[in-house]
């Protein structure tokens, strides 16, 4: 083996001169020192490749995408503590391992997404799924895809480790305040806008980010009547399926907002306190984002 690696690229050289000849006018195509030969010229470089694998990850990706999120997997406080009752029901936890070891419900177990769909001894379970309560939907799209892959008593917990904190329910290690959790950054204030089965509710003195935020409702006060009128309007308009999540932009404090969670205990609520300028910063960097992607080399069938 050692001899055969040693002389393989005298032999390959040997082939290569062999074709060479055997072309005619071979010299009159190839330059010395390296140049590219006159032939390659007008080709075009290729600046990546496509491997077998990239194509099955960009096909997965793209196929996620596209699962439709099952609302109605989700499941109340409530329901789930007498869903645990049953010593066969599994709490899958999808958060990070870090948000896990800080705290978690007692006996969950923290999986991903992919661990879970390498479980085929599970489908006939009950699965309960929960998350840190933002970007939710893809909680909904997981049940979904567990769905086709076989599981037949998978739900989601509504509002995740937020609501489950906020109904006063105990957990495995230090949690912070509900409302502590319930807040969100200019970031994930913009993910949750893109999701259209959320709530989105605006402070009469944020109203200016109502043109930051296309399909958020104006409050007529910051209180919890209206924000509660806002919620039933749009249960009128929406066949009465309850929204995904309340997201509520606001100046409350800590205590109006633990005030409006109490009130309405049976909405996840997402808070976003930080007024106006950081919103805009995130969303000029976003924007900045799209415009290089469009102006962006084109990408290979593969997805790269």
């Amino acid at each position: 083996m050692i001899v055969n690696r040693i002389f393989a690229p005298y032999a390959l050289g040997a082939g290569i001169a062999l074709v060479m000849l055997a072309c005619g006018d071979t010299h009159a195509q190839v330059r010395r020192g390296g140049e590219i030969p006159i032939a390659l010229e007008n080709v075009t470089p290729s600046t990546g490749m496509c491997r077998r694998d990239d194509v099955a990850i960009a096909q997965t990706m793209a196929a996620a995408k596209e699962i439709v999120p099952a609302l109605e997997c989700a499941m109340s406080v409530e329901e789930v503590r007498k869903a645990m009752t049953n010593p066969v029901t599994q709490l899958v936890d999808l958060r990070t391992p870090a948000e896990f070891r800080i705290f978690h419900i007692d006996g969950a177990l923290n999986l991903s997404l992919p661990q879970l769909l390498t479980k085929p001894y599970w489908r006939d379970k009950p699965v309960v799924l929960t998350g840190n309560g933002k970007g939710e939907i893809e909680l909904y799209r997981a049940c979904s895809r567990l769905r086709q892959s076989g599981y037949h008593q998978v739900r989601v917990l509504r509002g995740g480790m937020p609501m489950w904190l906020a109904q006063q329910q105990p957990v495995a290690g230090r949690a912070p305040a509900p409302e502590q959790l319930a807040q969100l950054a200019p970031v994930e204030l913009w993910e949750e806008s893109q999701n259209a089965h959320n709530l989105l509710v605006v402070d009469p003195g944020l109203s200016a980010m109502l043109s930051d935020l296309p399909g958020a409702v104006a409050l007529a006060r910051p209180d919890v009547e209206a924000i509660r009128a806002a919620l039933e309007k749009r249960q009128k308009t929406h066949r009465n399926a309850p929204p995904a999540s309340l997201i509520w932009v606001t100046e409350a404090t800590p205590a109006q907002i633990q005030q409006v969670q109490d009130v309405l205990s049976a909405v996840p609520l997402l808070v976003y306190a930080q007024g106006r300028e950081p919103f805009q910063r995130q969303l000029a960097i976003q924007q900045a984002v799209w415009a290089a992607q469009a102006k962006g080399p084109k990408r290979l069938g593969c997805g790269l």
